[in-house]
């Protein structure tokens, strides 16, 4: 619990500091305007200290993250911070010791203990310093004298103060005039009035939790300052400026001397008594447009820094892997490890898929939903609910939710928390194996789920390495960086013995995809991840990538460090020594790598095909149960009724065929039907590597549930059939098939999936 508070205070007082120096900042452009604007922004970095949370807006002038401790820091093998500022971030996570394998306790938990020990005592001084401060005080005032209402005098007091809360009350020297009498009353009573004696006893309190920062004092002392300043003002405004000699004179004459450190009392010369009367004497009533100026610069300011930065929504369009199994139920035997746990692609328009490993086929798990669940419902469906389960969802911020309808009520949570981090649950209404109890809605699987549709920039910098013999850090490279399509990164090898040293990253492909990257044009991809990771390996010098399709001899585009750096521009090694230059780099090898692609796709005469283009498998999921042919036909597709091709929709088909013979990326929709008449959808994508098959039966409602799930398929071969008069179309694993061979169940012959089939 402790814990969890102090890192909390920690990240409260990071993010009111960036507050704190924008605050200062506009104190300066504020300077000639009413001191009343930059005692107000203050309230700003007083919100920053009180609460964690805010909303967001694209307006916000925090950085990325206001919590850039995570809570579990001291369990994390890698412990690090995330403040969106790299050059803080590097420094800090540099110092952060790891945890030792023997060591009963982490060595961050041994720090955090300790500062937590520190921390508390220096509240508890501060407060106790406070405490003895007010009582020799409240002594001294003993034979103070009532005048009238709150007011009171006081002998051998040598500056007007108010003491008090709730009651507040004022104290004044014994020696003062009628006419400094009446100002100084109206001083301090305009402090009432605002209620700066509880705004600077709360502030007192504040800078009592958040000690530890430097910054928090100067904000103290400032706001402080700003907050007699524009008192002084009131005051004038209303008595006028001919007391503008006289008040100055008794706040010299006034003045304490010394800075009060404490949140009472609220003392007339207390602060900066110089810069008071200066201010004073230069005061003039603002115009009115620069007040209006300054109203919308404060206002401005003020929502600018309240406001968190606007987390990223969008976690569509991509494909995860589960980076961390957070939550297994332990009611069941069987358990995923971060390798044999599914992969899950989430489409542009909220489709969920999922893969296992060893599986080509995707199952289409159905679109995804906003859910709106109470966070207690949440908790609820983790039975039991775990610490480190419960910290996670405090932090969710959007759940989506997919329905399956099989027969155990299959569901899965998307839930993406503050931080951007995106979880998934697996979860079950009811559960299949008989011999459990029945529970209703509970979760099976919490995944957190990692990106593999983009390069982590942090994450690799931070593996940056000077040697090519050292395993882990090349092995995280590689796992980080994003593999052309149709490629699996299957292992690596390296040659640390004699100079050249080289890497050589191994991948699986197919046949098809195969031939295609024999082709210099559509090397970009290696060539882009070459680069990156001879800008990571310093004594790299030849980076290998082999692609083998278990049928040909495997094939190897080599690369070498010279022509690399040749095409980049660059001392590769060199524009990585920091994370701001190897983000830079990052942003400019794509570049570098077309421009030298380009005179060798026109030397071809190719135009610009050194990249697969990405065509989305299609989502039916709002299509109508009833879809007449005519419909199909007037959407573009390929049309079957029983075998008959529809109208003339076998033009669509032959231009598809086309397409593929003249090796040129395409995609066809076939629609075909049951006996009863219901819907069958078929989307099949080319991309000159191999076809995908997506085929949706959810509408055949004479089909048993397995066979209403949508499947996607894909294999390097489409293998046509003329018998008989009839066509049919398989999608295959193995190129030229015979129709037996087809037709049977041989497991030899690898997938064997028909796609269609019609009248000649």
């Amino acid at each position: 619990m402790l814990d969890n508070l102090f890192v909390q205070i920690l990240n409260m007082s990071y993010t009111a500091s960036i507050a704190i120096l924008f605050v200062i900042a506009a104190r300066l452009a504020l300077k000639k305007a009413p001191k009343i604007f930059s005692y107000a922004l203050w309230s700003v970095v007083l919100f920053r200290l009180v609460f964690p949370f805010s909303f967001e807006s694209m307006l916000s002038l925090i950085p990325n993250s206001t919590a850039p401790i995570l809570s579990e820091i001291m369990y994390s093998q890698t412990p690090q911070i995330n403040t969106g500022i790299s050059t803080i971030d590097n420094v800090i996570n540099s110092s952060l010791p790891a945890p030792i394998a023997e060591a009963s306790v982490n060595p961050l938990q041994i720090w955090i203990f300790i500062g937590e020990i520190i921390w508390i005592a220096g509240i508890a001084s501060l407060i106790l310093y406070s405490l003895i401060s007010l009582i020799n005080l409240k002594n001294r005032l003993k034979d103070s004298k009532h005048e009238k209402d709150n007011v009171y005098i006081a002998r051998h007091l040598g500056t007007p103060f108010v003491l008090g809360i709730i009651r507040p009350k004022i104290y004044l020297p014994a020696n003062l005039s009628e006419a400094e009498k009446e100002y100084i009353l109206l001083h301090e009573r305009i402090h009432i009035k605002r209620f700066d004696h509880v705004i600077k006893m709360f502030s007192f309190l504040l800078l009592c939790i958040h000690w530890f920062n430097p910054l928090v004092w100067i904000a103290f002392s400032l706001c402080t300052k700003d907050m007699e300043m524009s008192c002084d003002e009131a005051v004038i405004r209303r008595l006028g400026s001919d007391i503008k000699k006289s008040y100055s004179s008794s706040l010299l004459a006034l003045t304490s001397g010394r800075r009060i450190l404490s949140g009472v009392p609220l003392a007339f010369g207390e602060v900066d008594t110089k810069g008071r009367i200066k201010n004073i004497l230069n005061f003039k009533k603002p115009q009115f447009w620069v007040t209006v100026i300054a109203l919308i610069a404060v206002f401005g300011i003020s929502f600018s820094l309240m406001a968190n930065p606007k987390t990223q929504t969008s976690f569509n369009g991509a494909t995860y892997r589960v980076e961390e199994i957070i939550y297994d139920a332990p009611r069941y035997s069987f358990a995923y490890t971060t390798d044999t746990a599914p992969v899950f692609t989430i489409s542009s328009d909220y489709v969920l898929f999922s893969k296992e490993p060893a599986q080509t086929d995707w199952v289409m798990h159905n679109s995804l939903y906003k859910y709106n669940i109470k966070r207690q419902e949440l908790y609820s469906l983790f039975q039991p609910l775990l610490n480190n389960v419960h910290e996670k969802i405090d932090q969710a911020k959007l759940v989506y939710r997919a329905d399956t309808n099989d027969q155990n009520n299959t569901f899965y949570l998307v839930i993406q928390l503050k931080n951007g981090d995106i979880l998934l649950a697996h979860a079950y209404d009811s559960p299949s194996d008989s011999n459990i109890r029945s529970f209703n809605p509970h979760i099976r699987w919490l995944f957190k789920l990692k990106n593999i549709s983009e390069v982590s920039v942090e994450s690799l910098w931070k593996l940056r390495t000077p040697y090519v013999g050292n395993n882990s850090a090349v092995g995280g490279i590689i796992n980080e960086l994003v593999m052309p399509d149709h490629t699996n990164y299957d292992s690596f090898e390296l040659q640390t013995r004699n100079p050249p040293y080289k890497v050589t990253v191994i991948l699986k492909t197919n046949t098809q995809a195969l031939d295609y990257y024999t082709g210099i044009m559509n090397q970009k991809p290696f060539l882009i991840n070459a680069c990156i990771m001879f800008s990571l390996i310093e004594n790299a010098d030849i980076i290998n990538f082999t692609l083998y399709d278990g049928v040909s001899e495997p094939y190897t585009i080599e690369y070498t460090r010279d022509y690399a750096e040749s095409i980049a521009g660059a001392d590769l090694w060199e524009e990585s020594k920091t994370f701001g230059k190897f983000k830079v780099l990052l942003d400019r090898i794509s570049e570098h790598v077309d421009k030298a692609i380009q005179p060798i796709a026109e030397e071809k005469n190719v135009g610009n095909s050194n990249q697969i283009p990405d065509i989305e498998a299609k989502s039916f999921n709002d299509y109508p149960d009833y879809y007449p042919p005519e419909q199909g036909e007037e959407d573009g597709m390929f049309v079957v009724v029983h075998g008959k091709v529809h109208g003339s929709t076998l033009n669509v088909w032959e231009k598809f065929l086309a397409s593929i013979k003249n090796k040129e990326f395409a995609d066809i929709t076939i629609l075909q039907y049951t006996i009863e008449g219901d819907p069958i959808f078929t989307h099949v994508i080319y991309d000159v590597a191999g076809y995908q098959v997506l085929t949706d039966s959810s509408r055949d409602k004479f089909a048993g549930e397995d066979a209403k799930k949508t499947h996607i398929s894909e294999a390097p071969h489409l293998t046509i059939i003329n018998n008989e008069g009839r066509t049919t179309i398989y999608l295959t694993e193995k190129e030229n098939l015979t129709l037996e061979q087809l037709k049977s169940d041989s497991t030899e012959n690898g997938l064997v999936q028909a796609v269609v089939s019609y009248n000649n």
